[in-house]
This record gives structure tokens, C-alpha cells and sequence, in this order.
């Protein structure tokens, strides 16, 4: 089974042209920390209520882990058994650490999806944080794939990557 989950969170740290968290003003939006306990989220994804194993995709209408709550989100939905697709900016490195700090058990069920904004990154000297991080990902043997839509960054994507990970 898989679940496909909007995350409540209308906030980011990059501000992308061609995303509409960064053009429009969405402060009037209520975040996570306003609507959903991680414990109510736990209790509604126990593997009786998905009738088994589910892979449950977490993405945010901003940066997915700013809430305070998400990480006690993702180990509570690893803690019942289930499969965990985070995607992410990649650039809030004490999450990412705590990520990594989990349990073997629950960092092999985790898969991060790590978007790749090339000019943002750039612009906000953020690209070493980046790669640092997904390095990070990378020694502790948690799952991910680099994901960029942006056909002019495809090259440049290919390039960080090589230059950094090698």
C-alpha cells in the first residue's frame, strides 16, 4: 500500500522562483504544530489501519521537516512498522542529523528525497550544506535519490554530484 501525504507546512527556507511558497504570502496558513499531534498521526497509521506494511510518502507544501513535530512523525510511523519517503530540501542539517542518528531498524526503512535547487542553492551559499548533507545520508546508510526537475540543472546536478560524492 502506499499513502501519499500533503504535510501541512506553508513555510520554507529557500525562496525558488518558480515556486509559489516563495511568491505568494501564506503566513495566514496554519503549519503542522496547529493541527495534527505526531502521536494522533502514529495512532492513525498503525500496520492494522494500512492492513499491513504501507509506504507512506511525506511532502510538504514548503520545506518538509521545518515543523518541530516531523521527526517524532517519522519515528512514530517507522516505529509501527511502516515504510517512510521524505522529500526534503536537504539543507537543515541538525534534521538531517537527526535522521541519521535513528536506529538501524528504522533507517532501513527511510528513504529521503533529497530536491536539488540548484540557483537557490547557489544564491543562498547553501550548496556545500547540501552535499554535506546528503553525504551524511550517504555514511549512515539511509536510502536516497537526488531529485531535480529543472532540465537547465540537470548538467549541473551531474557535475555537484560527481565533484562532491565521489
Amino acid at each position: 500500500r502506499f499513502f501519499n501525504c500533503a504535510v501541512p507546512v506553508y513555510s520554507c527556507n529557500l525562496k525558488c522562483s518558480y515556486c509559489f511558497v516563495g511568491q505568494k504570502d501564506l503566513s495566514n496558513r496554519k503549519d503542522l504544530n496547529a493541527t495534527l499531534s505526531p502521536e494522533l498521526i502514529k495512532q492513525a497509521f498503525t500496520t492494522e489501519r494500512t492492513r499491513g506494511r504501507a509506504l507512506i510518502n511525506l511532502c510538504g507544501m514548503g520545506e518538509t521537516l521545518i515543523p518541530a513535530e516531523m521527526i517524532d512523525i517519522i519515528r512514530g510511523l517507522l516505529e509501527n512498522g511502516q515504510f517512510v519517503s521524505v522529500v526534503t530540501n536537504c539543507t537543515l542539517t541538525n534534521k538531517i542529523m537527526q535522521l541519521c542518528e535513528m536506529e538501524k531498524q528504522y533507517k532501513d526503512r527511510l528513504f529521503i528525497k533529497c530536491s536539488f535547487h540548484y540557483e537557490e542553492l547557489i544564491r543562498t551559499n547553501l550548496l556545500d550544506v547540501f552535499f554535506d548533507n546528503v553525504q551524511w545520508l550517504r555514511e549512515n546508510k539511509i536510502s536516497y535519490i537526488l531529485n531535480q526537475k529543472n532540465k537547465n540543472a540537470k548538467q549541473k546536478c551531474k557535475t555537484n554530484t560527481q565533484m562532491y560524492l565521489s
